[in-house]
């Protein structure tokens, strides 16, 4: 069985109406499980994800053990790994689980993780960001290439550009010149991050279809 583990982000971000691709992604699981803890749950105020999560066989919420979690804050400390509160819940529950992927549209959280896992020597918890938790079910069988490229592009088009305009309006521009530079530089290299993640496995996987013959270019 694998295990993922979930950030709350990746459930709400799959179940809004431009995508609405939670429901079929719990529905196509076969071995693997998806776990997220009940304080990331929490997160989560649409009732129809709320529901989702907890009527699926494939979906368990997790009641994080307090003295273990205190401890696992302390050491993300000491490595100097700073994560909120909930963000922290989402790396302890995979180490905790030794899960296959710890999932999350954070990229915050996914560097983390990475970081985490490189210090520790860890050859589980593989973080994934939610385009390629979809690329993992295509590359699995378990969704179609039409129904993963359409689901990668609405996820971009109706979720990230929202995060990264969210991320500019954050943001006091009333400054001087120079700092405000810096602040649209830093934005544009985080759209381009973004974009990136998106880009990289629908190309990759066009490449490989062609080779194969599957498509025409």
């Amino acid at each position: 069985m694998k295990k993922i583990v979930i950030d709350a982000c990746v459930a709400i971000d799959l179940n809004i109406p431009k995508v609405n691709f939670l429901e079929q992604l719990l529905s196509c699981l076969g071995d693997e499980c998806i776990f997220i803890s009940s304080i990331n749950f929490n997160e989560i105020h649409d009732l129809k994800t709320r529901r989702l999560l907890q009527n699926s066989e494939h979906v368990a919420i997790i009641e994080d053990d307090d003295a273990k979690f205190i401890d696992f804050s302390s050491e993300l400390e000491s490595l100097r790994l700073n994560l909120s509160n909930p963000d922290r819940h989402v790396l302890f529950l995979a180490n905790e689980l030794n899960a296959d992927f710890a999932v999350s549209s954070d990229l915050n959280v996914i560097d983390k993780v990475t970081k985490y896992r490189i210090i520790k020597k860890l050859d589980f918890m593989r973080p994934q960001t939610t385009v390629l938790l979809i690329d993992y079910l295509y590359q699995s069988g378990k969704i179609r290439y039409n129904e993963f490229f359409e689901v990668s592009l609405n996820l971009f088009k109706y979720k990230e550009i929202d995060n990264m305009l969210h991320h500019l309006s954050e943001e006091n521009l009333n400054i001087p010149k120079p700092e405000q530079l810096r602040i649209i530089n830093d934005y544009k290299r985080s759209v381009r991050e973004r974009f990136q993640i998106y880009k990289d496995p629908l190309v990759d996987e066009f490449r490989q279809l062609l080779s194969l013959g599957r498509i025409q270019a």
